[in-house]
């Protein structure tokens, strides 16, 4: 039975305490409608009898204390109409653990090509330094709309696949990892008002591996495709974060709206906004970019919702996190 679930949480907003609800497009599995221990039960069956962490795992990498991950509903204050982001918690999955090790052995057996992606802001002004520009160049900003739920799974694991066999990992290594692959993303549900919710498809929001497996699909789809777009509208250079996309193109020869419709084209799954530059400047990421007629101009940008608080020093946070602070402010 499909359904539009209201998840609601609390949220403090300008000294208001505000009910926030966030609909959600999900399916409800009847069996697991009054959850307790039941789902777990299964998900532990799943995980020590199909192979999957019965011998390639140590025990260490099973989340022996889990609980249902809840999902809440945060304001995007920085965003027209101040639309809700859905988070959810999900370090008490039985696959937490599971999913921190496939990201890793990933990582080191099949490296993404990040043939377009930026490593961070200074990375991005020495990209466009390099840039030339013309006196028809213009910027414009795309932005793919919720990003991880759209990410189709099995065409994601055929990709996953492909990439492990060109970088020639070894094919029992290979199955096993597609079997965690399967395992993790099998275990996509929340809880909400007392019941469990299972996305149709996608990738779980807050899974470590979400991350990773988006950018397999997401780059697999730019290196296909990009090259032809990029004649077609004159395209002279592309950035992407995530998914956060900048661009210079040829203004004379196409217009965003063509450019947009293109992207769109790309994949059923990918929607796009666009926003062009407006007075010659345009803001991405951490920064604004001012175009001149010799040269690239960029400063600090903050979105409306930034404040200047960090964590103070002699706070209880894990020091990773003031750690994170600090290099923040200076990578800015």
């Amino acid at each position: 039975m499909q359904v539009v679930v209201p998840c609601v949480s609390s949220v403090l907003y300008n000294g208001h305490l505000y009910c926030c609800t966030v609909l959600v497009d999900l399916m409800v599995r009847t069996p697991y409608h009054c959850v307790g221990n039941v789902i777990f039960y299964f998900m532990y069956h799943y995980l020590f009898t199909e192979g999957t962490m019965v011998y390639c795992c140590h025990i260490s990498k099973i989340n022996l204390n889990p609980s249902t991950p809840s999902i809440k509903g945060l304001i995007r204050l920085h965003k027209p109409e101040h639309p809700i982001r859905p988070v959810v918690n999900w370090r008490g999955v039985p696959a937490y653990k599971l999913a921190q090790l496939f990201t890793q052995k990933i990582k080191s057996i099949a490296p993404l090509p990040n043939t377009y992606t930026l490593g961070n802001t200074r990375e991005l002004i020495r990209r466009l330094e390099a840039t030339p520009i013309l006196p028809q160049s213009s910027l414009a900003s795309l932005d793919i709309s919720i990003l991880y739920t759209n990410i189709p799974v099995k065409e994601t694991k055929d990709i996953i696949a492909n990439t492990l066999v060109k970088n020639k990992a070894d094919p029992q290594i290979r199955q096993e990892l597609l079997n965690w692959y399967d395992t993790i993303t099998h275990q996509n549900y929340f809880s909400s008002n007392g019941k469990i919710l299972i996305q149709h498809d996608g990738l779980a929001m807050g899974a470590p591996s979400s991350g990773l497996t988006a950018e397999f699909f997401f780059q697999n789809l730019q290196d296909t495709h990009l090259v032809q777009l990029f004649g077609k509208h004159k395209i002279t250079a592309y950035f992407c974060c995530v998914d956060d996309i900048l661009i210079v193109y040829d203004s004379h020869h196409t217009g965003i709206k063509n450019i947009q419709d293109d992207f769109i084209m790309l994949h059923p799954n990918m929607k796009f906004t666009a926003e062009p530059e407006s007075d010659n400047q345009i803001n991405f990421l951490d920064i604004t970019i001012h175009k001149t007629p010799t040269n690239w101009i960029t400063s600090i940008y903050r979105k409306p919702s930034f404040t200047d608080s960090i964590i103070p020093c002699s706070s209880n946070h894990p020091p990773q996190h003031k750690h994170a602070a600090i290099r923040y402010l200076y990578n800015s």
